[in-house]
């Protein structure tokens, strides 16, 4: 089964490639979480584009995946990934969530069996960067929602049906801003 490592944001707000930075044990995040899912079993891909994602992608010996339409999101960045790993099932991680351990990635493979989409909410809100997908299913309803410009991974996945898997909030922070490099896993989530 594919990990797709999400490495294709802006990163406007952290100011820096969030790719390429330390995490915390100073491991570059892009670096750690290709590891991580090799430590789950998976076989490890990054999606994103550009020079530097496609050098450490082969320092790495990963394929890199480029989004289905430029400049259309994450979505975008998912069917391309759905392409990719179609016919097997998928887990999807942000390089950006330091804190998701390889058992968490066994934990969304064992919870995707007889679902289309398995993923934490929190507030209400799925936590698609984190989350397992069947391509069988998803990919037609992906590919649609793109092609009418219907962007949002949250329509996706309520579209979809996607079920609930209760994961550690801990594991669900992200590095979005520097203040939340400082902030470690147990602070409050963002909503």
């Amino acid at each position: 089964m594919k990990v797709g490592v999400l490495a294709g944001g802006a990163s406007s707000r952290m100011g820096t490639s969030k790719a390429l930075m330390p995490g915390p044990t100073g491991e570059p995040l892009l670096v750690r979480a290709v590891r991580v899912g090799r430590e789950a079993g998976l076989d490890p891909c990054v999606v994103g584009q550009g020079l530097e994602l496609s050098r450490v992608a082969e320092e790495l010996g990963v394929p890199i995946v480029g989004d289905a339409v430029a400049s259309s999101g994450p979505l975008s960045g998912l069917v391309g990934l759905l392409r990719h790993a179609s016919p097997e099932p998928v887990i999807v991680v942000a390089c950006d969530m330091p804190y998701v351990e390889a058992g968490v990635l066994r934990e969304l493979v064992a919870s995707l069996a007889g679902h289309a989409i398995v993923a934490s909410r929190r507030e209400g809100r799925w936590e698609p960067l984190l989350s397992a997908l069947d391509p069988a299913r998803v990919l037609p309803v992906a590919e649609a929602r793109l092609g009418r410009g219907a962007l949002s991974l949250q329509g996706l996945f309520d579209e979809v049906g996607a079920a609930v898997c209760s994961l550690d909030p801990a594991v669900l922070r992200d590095w979005d801003t520097p203040d939340d490099v400082d902030a470690g896993p147990l602070a409050k989530p963002r909503g």
